[in-house]
């Protein structure tokens, strides 16, 4: 497997680069378009925010925990605070440009910013404000923010944990916050299992690496990974775009049976309370697409390295901009039916980022916003 420059692997980076890929394409919302298929338009019981948070605290844990073990702790938990507070004002700067947009600029946004509803009074700036400040609310898409610099907030006690052996009591104490947080509609509560649980992963990656590879039956543990997955994402991708399927004289059932199959089994999907099923699913796929990177590293390095390797290694600049772009392209072109359009619109899009994050003309907005 390569390797990169201070123990970062590149199948991490180029899976972290993928996530943001999809994120940015399910965030634009060019439906119908050619990608549609391929992202799940972000509504499968898995999406790629899962997986960015999981593999979020992948590096955490492979970084932070694992590379700098040899660090004090207060100097490791100096960056990580300082890391998350800058997050946090990243959270609510991205929040008022977009309500700043969405208020000022007239013309009619498709899509619309997501988060309206979790301002109290959208017309009071300074009340949404304090609602940014307080993470109550968040307008646009850029809603991970928040709830990675809590995350980064309370990493260091993760991190003493793994560093003294007690990787079991972190996973005790996170599985209970879960627990508790399960009907709340509280995914700092909830989704704090994916990013704790990644940290797990990634401070114990490079140890138990080595002996996976020589296990005899590695082959046939990442197959039946791969497939579970694959038949996940198949079934989800089924039932969610299963509509027109219905609706149509070839379906074996009716609408209405359809409809009922779906209020019983959409429960247990629900991406706020991240109940069982869905945590179970979520790690699974996450392990079955990191076996497709790892296999396949150095195929997607030379296919598509100069997109994912970027995104991938400067995840948060690029998530911090598709939030500022996302909103102004959605104000600038409306909504087309035209799949060719779309995709015109998708592609540029994904470019415009990817140049504002490569090029040196661009440098210096990365002394701006962090990577």
């Amino acid at each position: 497997m390569q390797k990169i420059s201070g123990s970062r692997i590149v199948t991490f980076d180029l899976l972290r680069g993928y996530f943001i890929l999809i994120i940015i394409i399910d965030h634009l919302q060019r439906w119908p378009g050619i990608f549609d298929w391929f992202t799940g338009q972000g509504r499968l019981w898995v999406s790629a925010a899962q997986g960015f948070i999981i593999i979020s605290g992948v590096m955490i844990g492979l970084i932070r925990a694992y590379k700098d073990k040899s660090l004090p702790l207060k100097i490791v938990t100096r960056k990580l605070w300082k890391r998350a507070f800058i997050l946090y004002l990243w959270s609510i700067a991205t929040s008022m440009i977009a309500l700043v947009l969405v208020s000022y600029w007239q013309t009619t946004f498709s899509p619309y910013p997501p988060g309206t509803d979790s301002i109290n009074n959208p017309d009071n700036i300074l009340g949404a404000v304090l609602q940014f400040a307080n993470l109550s609310a968040v307008f646009g898409w850029t809603n991970f923010l928040g709830l990675y610099a809590v995350f980064l907030f309370f990493s260091p006690l993760a991190i003493w944990l793994l560093r003294t052996g007690k990787w079991w009591l972190l996973l005790i104490i996170s599985l209970s916050i879960w627990g508790v947080g399960i009907g709340r509609d509280n995914m700092f509560m909830t989704w704090q299992i994916l990013f704790f649980s990644g940290s797990i992963f990634g401070y114990y990656y490079n140890l138990l690496q080595p002996k996976f590879e020589a296990y005899k039956y590695k082959n046939i543990i990442n197959n039946t990974i791969v497939s579970i997955t694959i038949i996940m994402l198949a079934i989800s991708t089924l039932i969610i775009f299963g509509w027109p399927f219905v609706k149509s004289s070839f379906s074996p059932i009716s609408l209405d049976q359809f409809i009922n199959f779906r209020t019983v089994i959409d429960p247990y999907f629900n991406r706020a309370d991240l109940p069982l099923t869905m945590f179970a699913v979520s790690m699974i796929v996450f392990l079955g697409i990191f076996i497709i990177f790892n296999k396949f590293q150095h195929q997607i390095y030379n296919k598509l390295g100069w997109l994912l390797l970027p995104f991938g290694r400067h995840s948060l600049f690029v998530y911090i901009l598709q939030g500022i772009i996302v909103v102004i392209v959605a104000g600038l072109i409306p909504k087309q039916s035209n799949i060719i359009i779309n995709a015109l619109i998708t592609i540029l899009t994904i470019l415009v980022i990817w140049a504002l994050t490569t090029k040196p003309a661009f440098k210096f907005l990365h002394k701006i916003i962090p990577s």
